[in-house]
């Protein structure tokens, strides 16, 4: 309880995955490494997409309530900031959202092939 990060295998007591911060299913030791890989990606993009908030939102908002520019323009760059976060989101992952869209509607697989 007194550890940064705690982690189980998930073949492991109960008590000891409601404590665990990360749950490793597999038995396979070298799941660790992969859960610190990303981990630290996560983290990285965390940052980066902190930034771009601050980034735009910091120059617009002040640009906005000065009144140098009209009101739709704020709303149209506070809109290209939430995109840009977005995109960064997804840089190299991108079958995860393309994937994930092409599911809405589909039955999960299970339930498909128990209605044929």
């Amino acid at each position: 309880m007194q550890a940064d990060v705690g982690i189980a295998m998930g073949s492991g007591t109960d008590i000891a995955i409601d404590a665990a911060d990360v749950i490793i299913l597999n038995a396979r030791l070298h799941g660790v490494l992969d859960a610190y890989a990303i981990s630290r990606r996560s983290y990285r993009k965390m940052l980066q997409n902190i930034m771009l908030a601050f980034l735009l939102n910091g120059i617009g908002v002040p640009v906005a309530a000065s009144g140098l520019i009209y009101p739709v323009w704020a709303m149209i760059a506070m809109a290209g900031s939430v995109t840009a976060i977005f995109i960064n989101s997804l840089t190299g992952h991108a079958n995860l959202f393309f994937g994930a869209v092409s599911g809405v509607g589909s039955a999960p697989p299970d339930t498909a092939e128990a209605d044929a």
